[in-house]
């Protein structure tokens, strides 16, 4: 059975109101766009096949290939066609079909260029200059796509290249713990903007596996060691880990392996036959007039059928352009990347400006003339932005300002009492008297928050491999009041990992799904944080007492207006999406909503599911309905009224998806929504719904260099004149470049003006940002 084509949404999409907002004061600020000059040409695409011996080419062959006749004209002489390793673009016709001969490296190879479409872009044109609203559908995405192969295909023929981000080899390669190459790059793509095209840039980073000759690289992967004394069992065994599956050539051959494993044994004991007689790799090497200065170590095997082969380090050299994923990086790792990468906004900019001027060249580059695309060379764009005031909140019973969008709380609104809790200490390193001393300055930091805590918890010291054997116990050593259950365990951990299998993601597995108990983890460094340790604890009990359902702060009286007549509601949904190992393995996403449960949303009640669904396109949410449905039963059993007014937050949507979570969330939705307040005898409520993105490449800084305060809202210029969408930094940044969460109103039955739904966005998302809290206990 054929696939059915996706159903066009049937839903008008929300437009930007016609009076433009008017809160807050008038700045001007400057962002890394730059104005494009286009004329929408039109443009032919072809499909591009190459043969050679009889067989396909590979990628890198292909490329190859194309390289080779766009260098010898072979195309046409005027022809300045680019190549997205699928079609190939030209906007001179290059005839319905082309037989191409030509050679690379010795090999002789048969290109066959096929005429497939014309491409126009008055669409593209009339799309950005149409009065009416609609999502970008797959041809005007398909269009935007092209150009940017135009915009990247002369930079990524000079330099690394993943996507749309380019990384120039350095002149002195930066290594991050363990042997991780930094590499820093720069990043540029079209966007639509105001009734015009722009090209937004960036700076950005990622790491590559080191390359070179493997023995220089030695004291880089495994740190400190000495190579005349040979490696220990551990560091062959990282080395297995780190070099698996990667390509290598020799000091003497430039034909590539790749590495299947590293032997146990050394050079000068690995023994093999030769013609008949049994040698050892050193005297191999010695007789080929290679002798081993290293014959100590051990040496690289390649397995190919039945045949292994033996090289040893020293003569190995690590090709170039190996991608080691950013998500295998471990924390140590991660803190080094984040280190050398964090930069503020003035040197961000300066950075971005050298990047066009070095290594982009949008002048000089003869695809971009060959389609009548000009990025201005006159700098970054300077617009106007406004800035909302800071919203006051009441803490402790009084009303406090936040101009400088962080504070303290002597006193929660509402605290919790914290009778039945325990603490369990996986760093046996640390003493007995040290972890009491910290749980005692704990109490009376949480007393004197106005927490009712009447005893000292049990504490217990456990090694990592007994987890489950220990949290269970400390689950049992928690009662201290048998009239109540447990409340609370509190965890002492070395180290926060990002993996899956790590001891905090087993500690919170086995608290929050197991033992349905609250649990509070801290890191051992912070415990030795003696001068910072009241700090530490201050940012601890904000948490614990929101566990423990106490409420830590609450927005000022007026400052939410839902222009609801009976109650209001806001949703937030995300969705975990699974590893590509997790995904082969038939692990699908995780979706989760929450709800807010009374009127001054400082309650939240959450639900998840499992989509049932492996989907390799888009991660819906695929039992959103019901989740939202069970958090409205959850606010009646609560005493609170059905809502009339809803706000809905769905994270982490890209572009390209919106029209699936459109036809497949937000037009059941409003079904459903219909169809349940029908059996409550009442009108379906009011939705608005709104996407957010966070991974987009937007920058803004001040005029002085500076980052932007908190409350910026950019609505402006880098966004499209009809679309209700708009930039939004909520939070204080202290470090690097601050980075806006992006919005797309994409229902507003509400019927909300620009400014209430500024206002109301970033009030609530000042209230929870976690930049106020200065150090992070997990």
């Amino acid at each position: 059975m054929q696939n059915q084509p996706r159903k066009a949404p049937t839903l008008e999409i929300a437009r930007r109101p016609k009076e433009p907002s008017t809160t807050g004061e008038i700045i001007e600020i400057e962002t890394n766009f730059r104005r494009v000059k286009f004329n929408y040409p039109k443009i032919y695409s072809y499909t591009f096949e190459v043969l050679t011996q009889g067989r396909k080419a590979k990628k890198d062959e292909i490329y190859k290939v194309f390289r080779n006749l766009y260098e010898n004209k072979q195309f046409g002489p005027n022809a300045f066609p680019v190549y997205d390793e699928t079609m190939i673009y030209s906007s001179v016709e290059c005839g319905n079909q082309k037989r191409l001969n030509t050679s690379v490296d010795g090999k002789q190879y048969i290109a066959t260029l096929k005429y497939s479409a014309e491409i126009d872009f008055n669409l593209l044109k009339n799309y950005i200059e149409q009065e009416n609203c609609e999502i970008l559908n797959s041809k005007l995405l398909n269009l935007l796509r092209v150009l940017n192969i135009y915009l990247n295909s002369d930079v990524r023929s000079r330099n690394l290249t993943l996507g749309r981000r380019t990384f120039p080899i350095p002149d002195k390669p930066q290594y991050l713990y363990g042997g991780p190459e930094l590499m820093l790059g720069f990043y540029q793509s079209i966007r639509i903007g105001w009734n015009h095209l722009l090209v937004n840039h960036d700076v950005c980073a990622t790491t590559y596996y080191p390359s070179g000759k493997l023995i220089n690289l030695l004291n880089i992967i495994l740190s400190h060691v000495n190579l005349r004394k040979g490696l220990y069992e551990n560091d062959i065994q990282y080395l297995r880990r780190f070099l698996k599956n990667l390509k290598f050539t020799t000091t003497y051959s430039k034909s590539e392996n790749t590495i299947t494993d590293i032997s146990s044994q050394s050079a000068d004991k690995i023994t093999f036959n030769k013609d008949g007689v049994q040698t050892s790799i050193k005297k191999y090497y010695a007789e080929s007039d290679l002798p081993l200065e290293y014959p100590n170590l051990p040496c690289i095997v390649v397995k190919k059928g039945n045949r292994t082969k033996f090289f040893p380090l020293e003569v190995c050299v690590l090709s170039r352009g190996q991608k080691h994923k950013t998500d295998d990086l471990n924390q140590l790792q991660q803190e080094d990347m984040i280190k050398k990468t964090v930069i503020g906004p003035k040197e961000r900019f300066d950075k971005i400006d050298k990047g066009i001027q070095k290594e982009y060249r949008h002048g000089s580059d003869k695809r971009l003339k060959s389609i009548s695309f000009d990025v201005e060379n006159s700098g970054f764009l300077k617009i106007k932005a406004r800035r909302l005031p800071s919203p006051e909140i009441i803490i402790n019973n009084k009303q406090i300002t936040t101009e400088k969008g962080e504070w303290d709380a002597p006193k929660f609104n509402e605290s919790a009492g914290l009778y039945n809790w325990s603490v369990v200490c996986f760093d046996l390193e640390l003493k007995s008297s040290a972890i009491e001393s910290a749980i005692r300055l704990l109490k009376e930091v949480l007393i004197s928050k106005g927490l009712n805590v009447p005893h000292m918890p049990k504490i217990s010291l456990h090694n990592c491999q007994d987890y489950k054997k220990a949290i269970v116990k400390a689950a049992q050593d928690a009662i201290i009041d048998s009239s109540k259950p447990t409340q609370l365990i509190i965890c002492i951990i070395p180290k926060k990992q990002q993996e899956e299998d790590c001891l905090y993601a087993k500690i919170k597995r086995i608290c929050y799904l197991e033992l349905g108990i609250m649990n509070q983890c801290v890191l051992t460094k912070c415990l030795k944080e003696n001068r910072r340790l009241r700090q530490v604890f201050n940012n601890m009990a904000l948490k614990i007492n929101g566990k423990l359902q106490g409420k830590n702060s609450r927005l000022a009286d007026g400052l939410l207006d839902f222009k609801a007549e009976r109650a209001h509601m806001v949703f937030a949904a995300d969705v975990y999406h699974p590893s590509k190992e997790d995904k082969k393995k038939g692990r699908p996403s995780v979706p989760a909503v929450c709800g807010s449960m009374n009127d001054n949303l400082t309650e939240y009640s959450c639900r998840y599911r499992m989509n049932e669904k492996l989907r390799h396109d888009v991660d819906i949410i695929e039992n959103l309905n019901e989740m939202v449905l069970e958090l409205f039963e959850q606010r009646k059993v609560k005493g609170s009224p059905l809502p009339d007014q809803i706000i809905f937050y769905r994270d982490g949507v890209g572009e390209t998806q919106f029209e699936t979570v459109i036809t497949d969330e937000l037009e059941p939705l409003l079904v459903a929504l219909e169809k349940y307040y029908k059996s409550e005898n009442l009108p379906p409520p009011k939705l608005t719904f709104m996407i957010i993105q966070k991974r987009h490449h937007a920058r803004f800084k001040l005029l002085n260099g500076e980052n932007c305060k908190h409350g910026t809202i950019v609505d402006t210029e880098i966004v499209m004149s009809q679309e209700f969408s708009f930039y939004l930094q909520s939070h204080v940044s202290q470090l690097g470049t601050a980075r806006s969460a992006f919005y797309h109103v994409i229902l507003n039955q509400g019927n909300f003006s620009a400014s209430e739904i500024y206002n109301l966005t970033f009030r609530l998302c000042f209230l929870s940002s976690s930049s106020r809290r200065k150090m992070a206990p997990c």
